[in-house]
């Protein structure tokens, strides 16, 4: 982690905390995932100065609470904007586009309801339909960790 000279004094140690958390959470990490939250800063090592321009650089371990999605794992999500070419949906801390194609695809029936519990219209993605904001739906996350790819369950 860099930090500017004019951080520099007694509460540095505090300087770089703000500023681990200010460039870590919330922020996605190829190998973790979603950083939600630093838990913890196990350690900060001695820093060094970069040489040409003043910054120093420390290394810093600390420990987070990530979400981190998995090949076919099932995830919920709610579906908060429709647009011509698909919608928009969260899942946890993530956005989520599913374009018209995928969802044309992939949607499948809905399960039938439980017993004793009654059934509830199927949502319409159309463009020109922004009645169904906040619809849950299931996702299934598909791919590997370069391409990540999304089939709809309603």
């Amino acid at each position: 982690m860099l930090l500017h000279p004019k951080f520099f004094g007694p509460d540095l140690q505090m300087q770089l905390k703000r500023k681990l958390y200010e460039d870590v959470e919330g922020k996605f990490d190829r190998r973790f995932g979603v950083i939600v939250a630093v838990k913890d800063v196990v350690s900060i090592d001695r820093g060094k100065i970069v040489e040409g321009k003043g910054f120093a650089s420390f290394r810093v371990r600390y420990r987070a609470v990530v979400y981190r999605l998995f090949k076919n794992e099932i995830i919920d999500a709610l579906v908060t904007q429709v647009s011509p070419v698909g919608f928009f949906a969260t899942a946890g801390p993530i956005t989520v586009l599913i374009h018209n194609i995928v969802s044309a695809q992939s949607v499948a029936p809905p399960p039938p309801p439980p017993p004793g519990v009654s059934s509830r219209p199927s949502p319409s993605f159309s463009s020109s339909s922004s009645s169904e904001i906040a619809h849950p739906l299931r996702v299934c996350v598909r791919g590997n960790d370069h391409a990540t790819q999304l089939s709809v369950w309603k």
